[in-house]
């Protein structure tokens, strides 16, 4: 391992000799190649050999060669088995430190430097802090703040979080790629509370530490960490606090019985808004919450960074959804308007999609607004990447007792399908979309409902047995929201117990759903 390590170390002061750059700390490197391909560094022929002018080396390898025969780089994918690149992308990446174990930005330094460029509001220094005053700063450089299985990050912030004893704001902000989902660190004296948070369609779910309101208005040194998957806060180097609430709008909360449960329901959050397992923060302060401060440090140090891929686009952006259900589908109630997940994942993503919902309507085919019917009002010479079926409640609830369930067919052709039954509608739904579009992914997924829903024990029933059965015949996908484990926010459902709200798709379904997305589509 110290030779791989002094290879690479020898590697990357070479590429920054070809370009003309100083690296390596601050002593001066005097490198360059010997007639045979060996490395000299400052006058000292090493055993490191890499070819003239961009020749191979002697062993027929492009690059720096290594021991037993091995180059570096291959040394390299030897102990780093998940890395990807190219050998001349590994020289690249080692040349600009993404390879490195850790990574550290250091956003104001001292109180008296910052590295961030003033976007409103007023900044000054006294020599001991910078103070900002309503200000949104933009960073000089972005912070990338993996959450990847093995990741972990630390925020430091030495300061005062709310100078005048009241208030709040978003003291880191995260990049987006669409006005729709962002990531942040923010104050709330009102709460007695900060927290690390997502907004999805304008809806804020801030995930929570308590912390008094009178810390906040002292000097005081505040730790944030990602590690073994969850978000700690320590104060002053003191114990590390658990994530103890879920705000929704600083209006709803929930009290947090499981941190690391919660943080893995964050990351789902934050994996839906940006696509990755990554998230960035670009700026202190933001449009909507800017910031009055005084900070006399903050740094962040992260584990590696390297994966993370500047996005243009969410990944979803070039899929074709097609959306096919009832009320919840569409939106019904509430304060939803009509518009439900569907358009959620349109606005975060920026996928295509087409919508076929009507409220009250059944799979069973009793005419022409049911889900049987209406299937062949989508256009599938577009090919979609996926048909999305809502598992409806109303055909358990119809004429008071629901539609005969029916049963699974031994045939794999839609004429064969009984439409008047729940499963021969479903079949046929399958059956029919495989036949126009092969190769378009079919899911179904299952409703979010209240505990005293009528019908709940009969609903439930169909998804563990038959549902599961006729997922295995046809291979779909399932996505099972009715038996989905999340902090459950009162804000989150309607009072009738059945519809959600839009606070409830933003922070259950539409997450949910994008996740299955992009591990399946």
């Amino acid at each position: 391992m110290k030779t791989l390590r002094k290879i690479i170390i020898i590697c990357i002061c070479f590429v920054f000799c070809l370009v003309g750059l100083t690296a390596c700390g601050e002593s001066s490197l005097d490198v360059s190649v010997s007639e045979d391909g060996y490395l000299i560094v400052n006058g000292e022929q090493t055993d490191v050999q890499i070819g003239k002018d961009g020749e191979n080396g002697t062993d027929g390898t492009n690059g720096t060669n290594g021991t037993d025969g091995k180059s570096a780089y291959e040394l390299y994918l030897e102990q780093n088995p998940s890395y990807t690149g190219s050998e001349e992308q590994w020289m690249s990446d080692m040349a600009s430190g993404i390879l490195a174990s850790t990574h550290e930005y250091a956003i104001v330094s001292y109180g008296r430097n910052y590295d961030a460029d003033i976007v409103s509001g007023t900044v000054s220094s006294d020599g001991s802090s910078v103070k900002l005053n309503t200000a949104v700063l933009a960073l000089n450089t972005t912070a990338v703040m993996p959450i990847g299985e093995d990741a972990s990050w630390q925020v430091d912030l030495q300061g005062t979080l709310l100078p005048g004893g009241s208030g709040g704001g978003q003291f880191l902000n995260s990049g987006y790629l669409t006005p729709s989902g962002r990531i942040y660190f923010g104050i709330n004296a009102g709460n007695n509370v900060l927290f690390i948070g997502v907004n999805i369609d304008n809806k804020y779910f801030n995930y929570c530490w308590d912390v008094a309101s009178s810390t906040m208005s002292e000097e005081h040194e505040y730790s944030f960490s990602y590690k073994n998957g969850e978000y700690l806060l320590s104060v002053d180097g003191g114990t590390e606090q658990h994530l103890s609430s879920l705000n929704v709008n600083q209006a709803n909360r929930a009290e947090i019985d499981d941190s690391a449960a919660a943080s893995r329901e964050l990351n789902d959050k934050i994996r839906a808004v940006t696509g990755q397992d990554f998230f960035t923060f670009t700026n202190i302060g933001a449009d909507s919450h800017k910031c009055t401060l005084n900070l006399y440090s903050l740094k962040i140090t992260t584990s590696s960074i390297y994966g993370y891929e500047t996005l243009a686009k969410h990944p979803l952006a070039d899929k074709t959804i097609f959306y096919l259900g009832s009320s919840i589908t569409r939106g019904h109630g509430g304060n939803t308007d009509g518009s439900s997940y569907v358009e959620q994942i349109a606005d975060l993503t920026g996928n295509t999609y087409q919508k076929e919902a009507i409220s009250g309507t059944t799979l069973a085919n009793f005419g022409n607004d049911s889900y049987a019917a209406r299937l062949d009002n989508f256009d599938f010479d577009n090919e979609p990447d996926a048909l999305v079926v809502q598992l409806s409640t109303n055909d358990f609830t119809t004429g008071g007792n629901g539609v005969p369930l029916g049963e699974i067919s031994d045939s794999f052709d839609a004429e064969d399908m009984n439409q008047q039954s729940l499963t021969g509608a479903i079949e046929y739904i399958i059956a029919r979309t495989r036949k126009l579009s092969p190769d378009t992914k079919v899911i179904f997924y299952t409703c979010p409902l209240g505990a005293d829903w009528g019908k709940r024990a009969e609903y439930a029933a169909y998804i563990s047995g038959t549902l599961g059965k006729i997922a295995e015949k046809w291979d779909i996908g399932i996505i099972d929201v009715f038996n989905a484990e999340y902090i459950d926010v009162a804000c989150y459902m309607q009072s009738d117990n059945l519809h959600p709200q839009s606070e409830g798709y933003a922070g259950v379904i539409t997450p949910m759903f994008i996740n299955y997305f992009l591990e399946n589509l």
